[in-house]
């Protein structure tokens, strides 16, 4: 995908891991609403998939201004600028979430890796090569990328505030660079969101070795769990010797 270099040291999560690291993205978006209202840009594939609690959603709209890129009629906030995606949308293979507000920035960005890929921990088969960050020139970056996908299918008022909150980080972060300003405090968001996922698949792969099945068969469920149907077709015979009395 165009602006997007997925490398062999970035993490591979589940998509259910990826949605709980949002959930901790949005969540830390309103901390960051204080003395500025930020502008959240995300993709989330089908509305099936919109599966962000909703009342954590209301509550980001009230203070930042939400643009997101999916396919269908997901249930929104009243506000929510809703850009339709088809299935050849350059991020339709996408679930990620860049929050801009001021002179700071988080991005979330995840691309869905192709079946002969290290799958990882994998849920139904669906396996997401991620990166978080809070560097500037990094969110920056995944901010243009989006706005150019995103194009005229924004609202004039959503192209405009994304513009400008992409426009004033950029500023930000040259004038620090620049000696001008201090730099921004680094923080541990990132950090703690890839805790967060990790734990989330930490949990899925617990809960399918917990089985009562011999060990070998629960080793072979967790890793049919984790392959899906995207796993080569695999015959098994199980065959049991009863004993003669």
């Amino acid at each position: 995908m165009a602006g997007w270099r997925a490398v062999d040291q970035e993490p591979v999560a589940s998509r259910q891991a990826i949605a709980e690291g949002l959930e901790a993205v949005l969540s830390a978006i309103e901390s960051m609403s204080e003395g500025a209202r930020p502008v959240v840009a995300a993709c989330w594939q089908d509305e099936a998939y919109v599966d962000v609690p909703a009342r954590l959603l209301a509550r980001v709209a009230e203070v930042a201004d939400l643009i997101v890129a999916c396919s269908g009629r997901p249930r929104l906030p009243e506000g929510v600028c809703h850009i339709v995606l088809d299935d050849t949308d350059p991020v339709a293979d996408e679930w990620s979430l860049v929050a801009l507000c001021g002179p700071r920035g988080v991005a979330l960005v995840a691309h869905e890796v192709a079946a002969n890929l290290p799958a990882g921990t994998v849920e139904g088969g669906r396996a997401f090569r991620y990166d978080v960050t809070d560097e500037a020139p990094v969110v920056v970056s995944h901010a243009r990328r989006l706005a150019r996908v995103f194009g005229a299918r924004q609202t004039p008022r959503a192209a405009a505030l994304l513009a400008e909150a992409t426009t004033t980080l950029v500023e930000t972060d040259q004038q620090a660079a620049a000696g001008t300003t201090a730099p921004n405090a680094a923080t541990d968001l990132p950090a703690r969101v890839h805790a967060i996922i990790d734990a989330a698949d930490g949990t899925r792969r617990g809960e399918t070795m917990e089985r009562t099945e011999p060990s070998g068969l629960a080793a072979l469920a967790g890793w049919l769990a984790d392959a899906g149907p995207r796993a080569p077709a695999l015959g098994m015979v199980v065959v049991r010797a009863e004993g003669r009395g």
